[in-house]
């Protein structure tokens, strides 16, 4: 399975951000991503947007579907594990 992660930040490309899966399944990646609120979604296998199943806060993507939310704090180490924005393989 690949995942890419994109959002307003790099404008929605499909050539976002790869994820790799690690040990225990999550997939992480890493990007340069500005503070505040930030749209995004995950793009499978390169054939299906979908919004981040463990992320609550969403917004409608003016396309029948919505874009997941986060807002993006100075100073806020956000490279653990869990919570929104990291893809765990289970909920994807």
């Amino acid at each position: 399975m690949s995942i890419v992660a994109s959002g307003d930040w790099n404008g929605w490309t499909s050539m976002g951000v790869a994820l790799t899966a690690g040990e225990d399944g999550t997939y992480r990646g890493v990007a340069d991503v500005p503070v505040g609120d930030r749209l995004y979604k995950f793009f499978i296998d390169g054939k299906k947007w979908v919004q981040d199943p463990d992320n609550p806060n969403s917004i409608g993507d003016g396309f029948d579907g919505r874009n997941s939310e986060l807002t993006l704090k100075c100073g806020v180490d956000y490279s653990s594990a869990g919570g929104p924005g990291v893809a765990g393989q289970s909920g994807i």
